[in-house]
């Protein structure tokens, strides 16, 4: 018995005979990953959904964020437009999504016109934007600028 037992013993610790192998290279990074939140910009006059980089983490805030950015010359070029008001600087504390609210509402406090309405476009990418960031289920989205409720929209598509 302990004549086999050796020799199996000495085949166990030595791993089977499996040699070493060489570090295996993967390649690139895979291409088209997305960087960064995706908002709906409007591409011949439809909501079309780009990704935005520059904010490193997602989420329905940061997408709402990179939505009131101005677009880059890059998203001009490629035929993007907005009926979004853009600021070149927006912060976290300009936006404020309503959860509880039906439909879910999103507050924006940035410099509007007194009266201000977001078009029924510019709510659809908004809508979009919020859906794609995965964050709400809302069928519908209310716009409310500087506590002034508006309409709703949902997103076409």
């Amino acid at each position: 018995m302990t004549r086999w037992l050796v020799p199996l013993l000495a085949l166990a610790l030595t791993g089977c005979g499996v040699n070493n192998t060489e570090v295996i290279g993967m390649g690139d990074a895979a291409k088209g990953v997305k960087a960064g939140p995706i908002v709906y910009l409007l591409k011949g006059g439809k909501p079309t959904a780009v990704d935005r980089p520059g904010l490193k983490r997602r989420g329905s805030d940061l997408a709402m964020l990179a939505l009131l950015r101005p677009l880059s010359a890059q998203e001009q070029a490629a035929g993007y437009t907005t009926e979004v008001p853009t600021f070149s600087e927006v912060k976290p504390g300009d936006v404020f999504i309503d959860e509880s609210a039906t439909p879910l509402t999103v507050e924006v406090y940035l410099p509007l016109p007194k009266n201000y309405r977001f078009s029924a476009t510019a709510r659809q990418q908004v809508a979009c934007t919020l859906r794609a960031a995965k964050a709400y289920k809302a069928e519908s989205v209310r716009m409310k600028i500087s506590g002034i409720p508006g309409e709703a929209s949902s997103c076409p598509l």
